[in-house]
């Protein structure tokens, strides 16, 4: 498995829409961070910019078969030089017991450093100030990972909502309307050098297309709001660290970092904790595509699961839109 990431400029706004009642209710909510299968719509989107739609099939075949599969993106920081690569908070953290004082401060913990998933095994350790450090009460990171000052100066991000003035103002059902973004922390006033980035984790027999695809991707941003400078990426910078190896970790239970729909019925079993989301159902001009739902990233896997790629509709050129739903897996500590 590889790294790529993206480091991304502070205030940099990026829509990342979720499923609400109405359309104007999906822009006024927004993920913290790409899902697996946003990433895997805009590297398409991106290829299909450049390339002819018989080249295009030829990439989504790449998924299709499993020669490439991806995880979602998630946040880094390189503090002077050192990476920390964040990841979901797993799903068996919430099945043990948490101590009372501690409940409330757990729920908002959303990111743990890879340092704490290849170490912990007790997420009441999290508190624990001579163990681990909690940067803006989301992301989770060992003492010795960063200054404990740092800790409480930086930010990494923020939920932003603005009042949206649409260009068809005759058409009453376009009215001001609200959208919310995720906002970039500035760090700049903090005296050590920090870049806040995403990243994802990519396999792949067919690196030569997919690095295509991310480099057009980085040219053309992901999410919503593209037009008006939402989105936009860093150049891409590929790492071959093997830290998402794990070596350590001798178990059977693995944790999923995509979003994923099982294969089959038999593959489903293997997922014994998991939340689920609802995607698509996006409303084109010739109809709206299918609603699909699919389990969420922090997923704990007792076997080796593969997931699928699933049709939901067209677009508005009549090309098939497909969700990723392949599963992406890292060994997880639970001695």
């Amino acid at each position: 498995m590889k790294i790529v990431r993206f480091p991304l400029k502070p205030m940099s706004h990026f829509h990342l829409g979720e499923i609400a009642q109405d359309e104007k209710s999906n822009l006024a909510t927004t993920s913290a961070y790409p899902h697996s299968d946003t990433l895997f719509s805009s590297l398409v989107n991106s290829y299909a910019q450049a390339f002819e739609s018989i080249d295009v099939e030829v990439f989504i075949d790449d998924f299709k078969d499993r020669s490439t599969v991806i995880s979602s993106m998630f946040y880094y920081l390189n503090v002077e030089g050192a990476f920390i690569y964040f990841l979901p908070k797993p799903l068996s953290y919430n099945t043990q017991s948490i101590k009372r004082d501690y409940y409330k401060k757990f729920k908002k913990i959303e990111f743990i450093s890879t340092s704490v998933w290849g170490t912990l095994t007790d997420p009441n350790d999290i508190f624990n100030p001579c163990i681990c450090s909690i940067i803006q009460d989301k992301f989770v990171v060992l003492i010795d990972e960063i200054d404990q000052k740092l800790v409480n100066e930086m930010r990494i991000y923020s939920k932003i909502t603005q009042p949206k003035n649409p260009f068809r103002k005759e058409d009453v059902k376009q009215s001001i309307y609200f959208e919310t973004d995720i906002e970039i922390a500035d760090n700049t006033k903090i005296e050590k050098s920090i870049v806040i980035g995403y990243y994802f984790l990519y396999a792949s027999a067919q690196e030569v297309r997919l690095k295509e695809a991310i480099y057009l991707m980085s040219m053309s941003g992901i999410g919503g709001g593209r037009s008006t400078g939402t989105g936009v990426l860093g150049n891409p910078e590929y790492d071959n660290n093997d830290i998402f190896n794990f070596p350590g970790i001798q178990t059977n239970s693995n944790c999923c970092i995509s979003m994923a729909i099982p294969d089959n019925p038999l593959e489903f079993k293997q997922f014994e904790l998991y939340e689920t989301k609802i995607r698509g159902g996006r409303k084109m001009e010739n109809g709206q595509q299918l609603f699909i739902r699919m389990i969420k990233e922090g997923a704990i896997v007792s076997g080796n699961a593969k997931g699928k790629l699933v049709e939901i509709g067209t677009d508005d050129h009549g090309n098939k839109v497909v969700r990723n739903g392949l599963c992406f897996i890292l060994p997880l500590n639970t001695n």
